[in-house]
């Protein structure tokens, strides 16, 4: 009964930390400020917020956490924030849709690198899974899809987007995995957030960006953005990947934008077509499959030990 509860914690906040970040895209709309501006914010206030969490725990452990460690750390918060920007520029170097669509290839490079580097093991379901999440999102922008040279370099970014934000979540699965260091999630985030922050500083510096700039409306958009997409979100995202594969937590992002869209559609009264109701359809009869088979090998095992 405990195991059943802990499996079922973990659901919860994967449910949380997707939910949570799906409501990004939303919220960069109600804010209006320039897409570096959002970045630099959401890390800083989340730095701001979980200080008080994150210090007596870093106090406790910092000098458990060999250099190499840090070092690692630090690469992963330059590559979360590098993959913010990429897909920032490739938005305005492409149509929204060739970006979402190329992005959201990511889960299968995920898969492929838990695959080859931690050593996961990729049964039919997952596949099954991740194509039907990646056919589900193609149907929601086909019609504003478009195959253009002027919009290569565009849908180059991100793809690169795409790529980087699976090398930022196979660092943090390796992170969650090491037993020797046994780092605490808030405190691995915080750290994230750190470096993320320090490249985010000096991007809004270089660029001569006004930075106090933000009427209230933006103001308490990026408050929400911390608190929900990079709060709950991420940390959220992360701390799951102590006990699930990299491919199963990264097929369940596909369940965003479902959520956004229903989210735009009380928000911004945007319509809920046919075709986009059978994209949704898509990801989510891809996703109930992968759930209901990861329940049914949970209870397999479970049964062994039993006996």
């Amino acid at each position: 009964m405990a195991e059943g509860a802990s499996m079922f914690k973990i659901y919860f906040a994967l449910t949380i930390s997707v939910i949570s970040i799906s409501m990004a895209g939303n919220l960069v709309r109600l804010c209006g400020a320039h897409p570096f501006i959002i970045a630099f914010y959401r890390l800083i206030f989340a730095l701001i917020i979980l200080f008080p969490f994150f210090l007596p725990k870093f106090l406790k452990s910092y000098k458990k956490i060999p250099l190499k460690i840090y070092l690692k750390i630090a690469l992963m918060g330059v590559v979360f924030v590098a993959h913010f920007y990429g897909w920032f520029y490739s938005i305005y170097m492409t149509k929204v849709a060739n970006a979402t669509i190329t992005f959201a290839t990511n889960p299968a490079f995920i898969a492929l690198g838990a695959y080859l580097f931690l050593k996961e093991k990729l049964d039919r379901y997952i596949w099954f899974s991740i194509i039907m999440g990646i056919v589900g999102v193609i149907i929601l922008g086909f019609e504003d899809f478009t195959l253009s040279p002027k919009y290569f370099l565009g849908d180059l970014l991100a793809l690169f987007a795409g790529i980087i934000f699976s090398i930022y979540f196979l660092i943090g699965k390796s992170l969650r995995d090491n037993s020797k260091v046994n780092i605490d999630n808030i405190v691995l985030m915080y750290l994230v957030y750190f470096f993320a922050a320090t490249v985010a500083s000096a991007v809004v510096l270089f660029s001569n960006l006004k930075i106090l700039d933000i009427d209230q409306r933006a103001f308490w958009s990026l408050i929400a953005l911390t608190i929900f997409p990079t709060i709950l979100g991420h940390v959220l995202l992360i701390y799951v990947l102590k006990e699930m594969k990299a491919s199963i937590v990264s097929a369940a992002t596909f369940v965003e934008p479902v959520v956004a869209g229903v989210a735009a559609y009380f928000l911004f009264t945007e319509s809920l077509t046919v075709r986009a109701l059978m994209g949704y359809l898509f990801i989510v009869i891809g996703l109930s499959i992968l759930v209901f088979t990861r329940d049914r090998v949970y209870n397999r095992n479970l049964n062994k030990i039993a006996n």
